[in-house]
């Protein structure tokens, strides 16, 4: 805009810079939040559609009379068929809004049986997990199924990072707000555009993974009124925090 003075002479001229990135960065993640919404409602509509026949299948395989060469086929096949009806629930799941019925129950006793539930799995694969809960009991309102499935997803992601072998620590503790429950392990670590990326749909960095378990874990806090935080580093490990908000009253 040219600028004039009194005598109507060209003194000057006005400008205006505005920078536009994140205006196009933000234009940017609506078109790919709206590509992943439609793939995850296509999946979950072929998964609904898929598990009907699926457990069919399952059933007349329970029935067959075999002998005892063909008995270990068909246990085979079970077993295979078992792992898609698991993956397919896994895509109805995320298809669907998380409800979560809510109580006011204990979050140290639902840490420590899932903790105990996992050290089997974890012996299995040469890896000690340990719980640590260096606070008094913790009231939380929360789903208990919903959390320990989180629990549960964070433990076997943290086992499958060390396929060598190596420790878990479970640590439960709180702060002036909110319990926080740390999984930590000494495995391979991701990078920092790897963790920004966790809990997106179909993203994940195991070979064989879907990308769909975490995605639901982000859910289910999201819908308890928690955060999930992730700490890592390419072969330091990681460090994962669930972070619920615990009832006040306990105080």
């Amino acid at each position: 805009m040219p600028l004039y003075d009194h005598n109507q002479q060209l003194s000057g001229a006005f400008a205006q810079f505005r920078d536009m990135t994140s205006y196009y960065q933000l234009q940017e993640q609506v078109i790919q939040s709206e590509k992943l919404s439609a793939i995850g409602k296509l999946g979950a509509g072929f998964a609904h559609e898929i598990r009907n026949p699926l457990t069919s299948i399952i059933g007349f395989t329970q029935l067959l009379d075999v002998d005892e060469k063909q008995a270990n086929y068909i246990s085979i096949i079970r077993a295979e068929l078992d792992r898609m009806k698991n993956l397919v629930n896994q895509f109805v799941m995320m298809g669907k809004p998380t409800v979560s019925e809510r109580t006011l129950k204990q979050l140290n006793p639902l840490v420590f049986e899932t903790v105990e539930l996992m050290k089997s799995n974890a012996h299995l694969h040469n890896v000690e997990l340990e719980f640590d809960a260096n606070t008094e009991n913790i009231t939380v309102c929360m789903d208990s199924s919903q959390i320990k499935q989180v629990l549960i997803n964070f433990i076997k992601n943290a086992i499958e990072a060390m396929p060598e072998g190596g420790e878990i620590s479970v640590h439960l503790t709180k702060n002036e707000e909110n319990a926080v429950i740390s999984i930590e392990d000494d495995g391979k670590g991701m990078s920092e555009e790897e963790v920004k990326q966790l809990g997106t749909p179909f993203f994940s960095t195991k070979r064989s993974g879907l990308g769909i378990g975490l995605s639901i874990c982000f859910d289910i806090m999201e819908a308890h009124n928690g955060e999930i935080a992730i700490d890592s580093e390419i072969g330091k490990g990681t460090k994962a925090r669930l972070i619920l908000p615990y009832h006040k009253e306990e105080n």
